[in-house]
C-alpha cells in the first residue's frame, strides 16, 4: 500500500502519540510522511504528480475539517487532495471527523474511515496500528482491515456511498477484460500455428 501520512504539529494542541503512530505504519508500507510544520500550501506542493492508495491524517478534527499547522483544512481542500492523488481511502484519524468524511464520499472518494466523536490520542493510535497491521496480511482488502479493528462501540465508521464497491467492480471488470483479450490472443496463436502446420503438410 502506498500511503500519504499527514501529521501536522499544531501549536498548543500536541498529540503525543503521533510519532508512535507513524513508526507503526511506515515500516510495512510505502509511505510519504508530511509532518512537523504542515501548512496547506506545503501539503499541496508535496503531492504534485503523486498517486497514493490511502491518505492518513493524524491530527485534530471537527465538523469543519481537520487541523493543519496554519488552521483548518476544509473538506473541499481535502477532496481536491484526494482526487489529485486518486486515493482509494481517506483515513481521518481525528476526533469528530464524520461530516468531512461524508463530504468526501458524497463527492466521489471511494471510502473514508472516520472517528465519530472525541477519541483518546492513544486509542486512535492503536486503531491505526491494528488497521495497517491487517493490511500487511491482505493489502487489497481495505474494508476487511476496517472490520477487523472496528470495536463496534460507535467510535469508528466506514463511509462509502457505494463508491468503494464500484471501484472494486471496475477492477474486477478490468481483470475480466484482460483475461478475455489474453484468451483471444492465445486462440489466435493456436489457429495460426495449426494453419501453418496444415499448409506445410499439404505442400
Amino acid at each position: 500500500m502506498r500511503v500519504l501520512i499527514v501529521a501536522p504539529t499544531v501549536p498548543d494542541l500536541p498529540l503525543p502519540a503521533t510519532n508512535t503512530e507513524i513508526d507503526a505504519i511506515a515500516p510495512d508500507h510505502d509511505c510519504d510522511i508530511v509532518s512537523g510544520d504542515v501548512p496547506l500550501c506545503r501539503l499541496m506542493n508535496r503531492i504534485d504528480r503523486q498517486r497514493y492508495d490511502i491518505i492518513h491524517f493524524v491530527t485534530h478534527g471537527s465538523d469543519a475539517g481537520v487541523l493543519l499547522s496554519d488552521g483548518i483544512m476544509a473538506p473541499s481542500d481535502m477532496l481536491q487532495l484526494a482526487h489529485h492523488t486518486r486515493v482509494k481511502l481517506v483515513f481521518l484519524n481525528a476526533c469528530s471527523s464524520t461530516m468531512p468524511g461524508q463530504f468526501l464520499v458524497d463527492n466521489g472518494v471511494p471510502a473514508a474511515i472516520v472517528q465519530n466523536r472525541a477519541v483518546n490520542d492513544k486509542d486512535a493510535m492503536h486503531t491505526a496500528t491494528y488497521f495497517y497491521a491487517e493490511l500487511t496480511v491482505n493489502s487489497s482488502d481495505l474494508r476487511g482491515a476496517y472490520d477487523a479493528v472496528n470495536r463496534h462501540d460507535g467510535t469508528l465508521s466506514w463511509l462509502s456511498n457505494g463508491n468503494y464497491r464500484d471501484m472494486l467492480t471496475g477492477e474486477v471488470d478490468g481483470l475480466k477484460k484482460g483475461f478475455v483479450l489474453l484468451t483471444a490472443a492465445v486462440i489466435g496463436h493456436v489457429v495460426l500455428t495449426a494453419g501453418l502446420w496444415l499448409y506445410l503438410v499439404l505442400h
